[in-house]
């Protein structure tokens, strides 16, 4: 895909697969607990998904991989309908493929958790940095009174000398 692919793409696809699973829990007799396992991965996804989509900010290369995951996903759930009960071999198939599903899209999860830690951990380090700044300018006050102090005392010496000077016989 050339273009950037935003959050609500990728929400409207999420969403999408969520309701072929909900549908595929209620029908698929033979992928119910599958899809139930999968059906509660992808309720937590979602709300990364929902977030994503808040900042929108989120480059192709952190948004593609979901998206594909989650394309390919709808597709393979969709295919399980046409899926016999008699033909067990074509089942467990399907079966293994919606477990390598879930297992992908948590690992997605991961490291998009792992992300924003490691994000919230640079915002963290940012905000200790301003807050010994202003900790340091609330300093500033009583080291200016001291400069200040410095500043008086010197000008009194040199008023001192002044006298002195004015005050000597020429």
């Amino acid at each position: 895909m050339a273009e950037l692919v935003t959050g609500s793409v990728l929400g409207t696809i999420t969403s999408q697969l969520l309701l072929e699973v909900r549908y595929g829990v209620k029908t698929y007799f033979m992928f119910r607990s599958r899809l139930k396992s999968l059906e509660s991965t992808l309720e937590y996804i979602n709300l990364i998904v929902e977030k994503m989509d808040a900042s929108n900010k989120r480059l192709e290369e952190e948004i593609l991989p979901l998206h594909k995951l989650m394309v390919d996903g709808t597709a393979l759930v969709t295919e399980a309908r046409g899926i016999s009960i008699i033909n067990i071999v074509r089942w467990i198939n399907y079966s293994a493929k919606m477990k390598k599903l879930e297992s992908d899209i948590l690992k997605f999860s991961y490291l998009y958790v792992i992300a924003v830690a490691r994000e919230n951990k640079n915002l963290q380090d940012r905000v200790k940095d301003m807050q010994s700044q202003i900790t340091n300018m609330q300093d500033m006050p009583s080291e200016i009174e001291n400069i200040h102090l410095a500043i008086e005392d010197k000008k009194l010496k040199i008023d001192d000398v002044r006298l002195a000077i004015i005050k000597l016989p020429i």
